[in-house]
């Protein structure tokens, strides 16, 4: 996988606030101070376990978020289509919601041929594990924590959010003082949706570590209970790789390489870059940064992009990167490579700058499927500069199969 100079020349290929405490220097720390912090961390620790354990017993109702790592798209919804009781005006899931029309994926399954088949149509689900003990109309609900193996793709399909919310059905607001606006204390990097770098923040008293990335939408300052102002960032969201929170460290090194596979400041090149590492990275049952680290990609001197490089093209990767993480809609359809005007350029058959027949991806496989929208748009960009005639210089007895766009 080569550096590419040109996206035009690439083919696939809650709250709201979070505390910053003021800089200043710090006494020496005594032994005393270390042990209680160390206290501290495994309290945390141990109220973050129970606070999981509670979360993981909590019925599932119409409208919970499903993830599958075999699809395209991997967040998927549960329909709830049997007449069951309600909670909070929802319909309780049971065991039997066990099929395509309850389990609702909209992307395609990376383990069908190509990754060309609808999840819905080769779906073949077990049976629920890990769900309630009391019963809704003779049937188990399905908690939080319960999953189901799809028997085609060879993966436990999860509940990540269980429908349900903490929300007030009235507030009598009448005669009622004006709050001060809560503050969450969250330790990490804090990154603007544009893909600007706003500031991290590292208290022994906030959640989570400061190896964590979130995406907000602004940064602001805010007066506190005590009327101090502080530096806040709003709704802010965690980023994560699959399941597992992503660190980041392996983030920017992550943001490093895709950046320096395109080519131009363009968004659409560098959502095809990080979608397909991804893509070939779950497929190869890897972490994203370990594939990028190996020969997939040929990048020289791979380091971690500096946070505080907002370039435009900086920007642009991020939120290529967000795009990923935030289990958007895969604008490659599952693709796991991508190549650029060699396509156009050299064809099956003309002699390429490595005195070869042919783009050698000809040769690596049986045949090379590009989705035609992205095709045409491709074809465009390029002109016919980019394209030779076909000069049947090409042995059809090594030809292992056809180009072929649909």
């Amino acid at each position: 996988m080569g550096r590419i100079n040109n996206w035009l020349e690439n083919l696939l290929m809650g709250s709201d606030l979070v505390y910053t405490p003021p800089s200043h220097d710090q006494p020496p720390v005594s032994k005393e101070y270390e042990i209680s912090k160390q206290q501290n961390e495994e309290a945390r620790k141990e109220r973050e376990k129970e606070e999981q354990a509670e979360d993981d017993l909590k019925m599932v109702i119409q409208g919970a978020k499903l993830q599958c790592a075999m699809c395209v798209t991997p967040i998927g919804d549960l329909m709830v289509n049997l007449d069951t009781p309600s909670i909070q005006d929802k319909k309780t899931a049971t065991i039997l919601e066990k099929d395509m029309t309850s389990l609702i994926f909209k992307g395609n399954c990376k383990k069908s041929p190509y990754s060309s088949s609808p999840c819905a149509s080769v779906m073949q689900l077990g049976d629920w594990k890990h769900v309630g003990t009391s019963l809704v109309q003779d049937q188990p609900p399905l908690l939080l924590k319960s999953t189901i193996k799809c028997n085609y793709g060879g993966v436990d399909i999860k509940i990540t959010d269980c429908g349900q919310r903490n929300e007030p059905e009235e507030i009598n607001v009448v005669g009622a003082p004006v709050p001060v606006s809560e503050i969450i204390y969250v330790n990490g990097h804090f990154y603007n949706e544009d893909g600007t770098f706003e500031g991290k923040v590292d208290e022994e008293k906030g959640s989570g570590s400061v190896s964590d990335i979130y995406t907000c939408t602004k940064k602001e300052a805010k007066k506190d209970e005590n009327g101090i102002e502080v530096i806040t960032y709003k709704d802010f969201e965690i980023l994560k790789e699959e399941s597992n929170r992503i660190t980041h460290s392996d983030f920017c090194y992550i943001a490093y390489i895709v950046r320096h596979e395109a080519g131009n400041n363009d968004l659409k090149e560098l959502k095809c870059i990080a979608f397909t590492s991804y893509n070939r990275a779950l497929k190869k049952k890897s972490t994203w940064k370990k594939l990028l680290a190996t020969s997939y990609s040929s990048v020289p001197n791979k380091k971690e992009l500096s946070e505080n490089s907002n370039t435009e093209k900086d920007k642009l990767t991020r939120k290529a990167l967000f795009s990923v993480l935030n289990g958007e809609d895969d604008i490659t359809n599952g693709a796991e490579y991508w190549d650029g005007t060699d396509f156009l350029a050299w064809g099956n058959s003309e002699t390429n700058p490595y005195n070869k027949l042919g783009q050698n991806k000809f040769d690596e496989y049986k045949f090379i499927e590009i989705p035609k929208d992205i095709y045409d748009d491709f074809v465009a960009a390029n002109g016919s500069s980019a394209r030779y005639s076909d000069r049947d210089n090409h042995p059809k007895t090594e030809d292992k199969g056809t180009q072929t766009s649909n």
